[in-house]
């Protein structure tokens, strides 16, 4: 068995979904939902919440963003069509400013985790008219700078407002682009892997418990090294396919529809923090939180089997019909159209 795969996306190009992606945002899911439900029991962060609370932070939440990075190179690819990919990200965008204003009653933006990637996108969009991809990356190096020298300009308020955790969606971008590049070599990936590895090795070790914020430099790059491992694991054993074992499948059905379950999930945190609506069977708020935890991922994997049946049940759906609703409206002409291919 080779041990070192190409990492290589674009034999899957264009056809069908990436199961390695897919298992990866199920992980994310799946974090996402056991440390989010932490939040209407009150538990304090003690040793095990302490640890839950940094891989939400520094793993769990780049990691997601990052995958929409990386989904947006294979989608670049696949349609070469910027102003689709515009609508796709500002339909994004507005449908989590509706479900944040229905649940919060508030007209502000508060750059929900779906808002920063529907932004992304939409930002990523009007990059792709450039001609070629020195200038694509100067552009946006451009907007780094100004952004760092202009702190008034900066888009830097909210949960996770494009500056600083938009440089999760773009190091993402950079690894998917690098993954299908014609660079990318075994030596270089294990070389790469390795490097990973042993950063994240030390990062654990020396510096997470001194750093406060994911958003600093070693938080970032510590982020950045997790996803390139975990993205050569999946990789890997999709390769030798070994992603039909029983957790791998779980993780890759909760994948599929990651706008619909982290909806359902923020939901809970929603109605246990604000209307105090929680499970309280026993009056231990960790055996609680743990009980309400594993009824809601079960519910979560069971609406997984309802979506293709009835698919006007998940997001995704809608997300698909906005978007052909406006280009159906617009021409096909001129910036509207497919960009011609290289």
């Amino acid at each position: 068995m080779n041990i070192a795969p190409d990492m290589s996306l674009s034999h899957w190009y264009p056809e069908g979904r990436v199961e390695s992606l897919d298992i990866l945002r199920g992980l994310a899911i799946l974090l996402m939902t056991v440390t989010h439900q932490l939040l209407p029991f009150g538990l304090q962060p003690d040793a095990l919440g302490q640890h839950l609370l940094v891989i939400g932070s520094y793993y769990t939440r780049p990691l997601f963003i990052a995958l929409s990075g990386i989904a947006l190179v294979l989608y670049a690819r696949k349609y070469r069509w910027p102003f689709r990919m515009m609508v796709h990200g500002s339909v994004l965008f507005l449908m989590a400013w509706t479900v944040d204003l229905v649940s919060h009653q508030s007209l502000a933006i508060d750059w929900d985790i779906f808002q920063l990637i529907g932004a992304c996108y939409a930002i990523a969009a009007l990059f792709s008219y450039l001609n070629n991809h020195i200038a694509r990356y100067a552009a946006v190096s451009i907007l780094i700078l100004v952004w760092y020298a202009n702190p008034a300009l900066r888009p830097d308020h909210g949960l996770f407002p494009i500056w600083p955790h938009g440089v999760y969606f773009l190091g993402g971008y950079v690894i998917g682009a690098w993954v299908i590049s014609r660079y990318n070599r075994v030596w270089l990936t294990l070389l790469l892997v390795s490097a990973s590895f042993v950063y994240l090795s030390c990062f654990y070790i020396y510096f997470e418990r001194t750093i406060p914020l994911s958003t600093n430099v070693p938080g970032i790059v510590a982020s950045q090294a997790a996803i390139i491992v975990l993205l050569f694991v999946t990789l890997l054993l999709e390769k030798n396919d070994f992603n039909r074992n029983a957790l791998l499948s779980f993780l890759l059905r909760m994948g599929r529809y990651p706008l619909t379950l982290y909806f359902m999930q923020q939901l809970m945190v929603v109605l246990g923090v604000r209307l105090h609506f929680k499970l309280t069977l026993t009056g231990s708020p960790a055996f609680d939180c743990f009980a309400q935890t594993v009824l809601l991922v079960a519910a979560m994997y069971g609406m997984t089997f309802l979506f293709p049946h009835f698919r006007f049940l998940s997001m995704e759906f809608w997300l698909g019909k906005a978007e052909g609703l406006v280009m159906d409206c617009v021409p096909k002409s001129g910036v509207f159209s497919p960009r011609p291919e290289n």
